[in-house]
């Protein structure tokens, strides 16, 4: 839709108006009546500490995925604009084409870790992710981006919330939304952390390099998943 607004020749200002007050519509109708959150009491036992450790290391795998998820939402029509030589329509269904593959990925994403663990989907959707990335790095033309920002979006739709789930079931029923709020906490770091990082790594190497460093940051996740079984025993 933004796409089709520039296109049509309105103003960056028009827009953002019209996505804030959807956005204040949206937020409205959310409105719960009772907030009320169980599950926030710490642990009474030593097990503090290893879900210290456990949700450490589930954040820092939230904050790749988010990383890794901004760094398309941001720059990617960029891309698309720039180093592809597209318009302004083409450029806007980058962060679509991955938003959109991303929603109908993570419908099935729960149904897929009761067959195959945590970690294990934990490692395949961030080599995918990060294979999408490096798809995105290297295209010479809008469509290839496109299946690029698609095989990303795949892989990073079941990231955050395998973590998310995995932190949760590791802690005591009684402390899961501590632990859960805590990992929360770290991974939204990587909102803060990417625009500036990617855009300084775009700013020095370009917009390519800057989705190579997303697929590297996306190898880390399975390193920290094995981590994060580990200090659970």
């Amino acid at each position: 839709s933004a796409g089709l607004l520039r296109e049509a020749g309105w103003a960056p200002g028009a827009v953002l108006t019209v996505a804030t007050a959807v956005a204040g519509t949206l937020a409205l109708a959310t409105a719960e009546r009772d907030g009320r959150i169980e599950g926030l009491t710490a642990p009474p036992d030593r097990r503090e500490g290893a879900l210290r450790q456990a949700t450490l290391f589930g954040g820092l795998i939230v904050l790749i995925a988010f990383l890794s998820e901004n760094a398309a939402e941001s720059w990617s029509a960029l891309h698309i604009e720039q180093t592809l030589h597209g318009d302004p329509r083409q450029g806007a269904m980058g962060p679509a084409a991955m938003a959109l593959t991303m929603g109908l990925a993570r419908l099935g994403g729960q149904g897929i870790l009761a067959r195959v663990g945590a970690v294990t989907l934990l490692t395949g959707g961030a080599v995918l992710s990060g294979s999408g990335a490096l798809i995105v790095a290297v295209a010479w033309t809008p469509l290839v981006a496109y299946a690029g920002f698609i095989v990303m979006g795949i892989g990073a739709s079941v990231v955050a919330p395998t973590a998310f789930t995995l932190v949760g079931l590791m802690a005591p029923p009684g402390a899961r939304a501590r632990a859960v709020a805590r990992a929360t906490l770290v991974g939204y770091f990587g909102y803060f952390i990417g625009p500036t990082s990617f855009g300084l790594v775009a700013g020095v190497f370009g917009l390519r390099a800057a989705f190579g460093c997303a697929a590297l940051a996306l190898a880390l996740v399975p390193l920290f998943a094995r981590a994060m079984v580990r200090a659970r025993d």
